[in-house]
């Protein structure tokens, strides 16, 4: 059998009602995004999912949060990963992965891995914004991935591993446009390429599957080799007194955040990634 080319996914792992249009699809590249009419139609019934967040469980993962807090979404590979680097920060209230930037209602992890979605794996952040910006998280989203791969990201290849920067306002808009010049500039510096990422307005988000949340916390198999202190290969740009010194562990000499956490359950899961 041939392998889907939008991202590699093979026919005799998919359900039986996708082999139609992954034949109709399967001469796409990896660069391409499928064509409305082919993508699967998805479901009106929503993903189940714990409302407790694993490493924070006094915090809800679905709305309506408390009205002081703001969301964001960042697509940046695979979602674990992502999940992950954003939990290191002080400010968050609770984080969750999932799906979005694509056209089928509800999709599954399955669903997505095909192309067939036009999804991307996302994680949606809940963060104080007295506590932490939105430039603070863009810099976190751009230090922790590699923003010049196109539809892939490490190993991890096709559309569902595109990054994406979603915004709310004009105002995230503004701020996301003026992050991605900065980085830019820092790339070519480097001698790097030229960053692939689209800025695009907030679009539905569907949560993934309630084994993907908080995944790396509550797993000590898998990516396990991953859990590394996400240094990143260039750094944005900062003043001279954090020069070469990530935004992550900015935050964390700022508030730290581990070793100064209240509740020894929270404090004994962080310690364990």
């Amino acid at each position: 059998m041939h392998k889907f080319g939008n991202c590699g996914f093979r026919f005799e792992d998919a359900p039986k009602e996708l082999e139609l249009k992954q034949l109709i699809c399967h001469h796409t590249t990896l660069e391409e995004i499928v064509p409305l009419k082919y993508t699967l139609n998805g479901r009106d019934r929503r993903m189940i999912v714990s409302s407790k967040h694993f490493v924070f469980p006094a915090h809800d993962t679905i709305p309506p949060f408390p009205p002081t807090l703001k969301t964001c979404t960042f697509s940046m590979g695979a979602f674990w990963r992502a999940e992950a680097a954003f939990l290191q920060l002080h400010g968050i209230y609770s984080t969750s992965v999932g799906y979005s930037g694509g056209d089928t209602p509800n999709p599954t992890y399955k669903e997505v891995g095909t192309g067939l979605t036009n999804h991307a794996q996302c994680v949606r952040v809940v963060y104080d914004p007295r506590a932490l910006t939105f430039q603070e998280l863009c810099e976190v989203f751009w230090e922790t991935h590699d923003p010049t791969q196109g539809m892939k990201q490490g190993n991890d290849i096709g559309t569902p591993f595109r990054s994406i920067l979603f915004y709310n306002t004009q105002e995230e808009k503004e701020i996301a446009e003026t992050s991605l010049a900065t980085y830019q500039k820092a790339l070519f510096g480097q001698g790097k390429g030229a960053i692939t990422t689209k800025i695009e307005n907030c679009k539905p988000y569907y949560y993934a599957e309630d084994y993907h949340q908080q995944y790396l916390f509550k797993n000590n198999a898998g990516y396990q080799n991953s859990h590394d202190n996400y240094t990143p290969e260039v750094y944005y740009p900062k003043d001279y007194n954090w020069e070469n010194i990530s935004r992550i562990e900015i935050i964390k000499r700022k508030y730290h955040v581990v070793g100064n956490m209240n509740e020894p359950e929270i404090r004994r899961r962080m310690q364990q990634f």
